[in-house]
């Protein structure tokens, strides 16, 4: 079968981004019991750490739960959300 699949254009949730797309597709929903979606190996500390110093991270991030959510609720989850940077400082 050719599967349509979507491209992400954001740096550090791309997989989410990804997921998110296929989720809002049309149609059903089925189980399939071999592995479809890997999750990404992470760069690092490091890469994350870079991301956040520039501010795209938390860009993205809060992008991703404006997809989801309106403006006012993607802020207050996203305020909360921000509490996991800690280990990457």
């Amino acid at each position: 079968a050719n599967i349509d699949f979507p491209i992400s254009s954001f740096k550090t949730v791309f997989d989410w981004d990804l997921r998110y797309k296929c989720a809002i597709k049309p149609g059903a929903v089925y189980y399939v019991s071999k592995k479809v979606f890997f999750h990404r190996i992470s760069c690092g500390k490091q890469a994350t750490s870079i991301y956040l110093k520039t501010g795209i991270k938390q860009k993205e991030d809060l992008a991703m739960f404006e997809k989801m959510w309106p403006r006012l609720i993607a802020k207050i989850i996203f305020k909360f959300y921000t509490l996991s940077y800690k280990i990457y400082s």
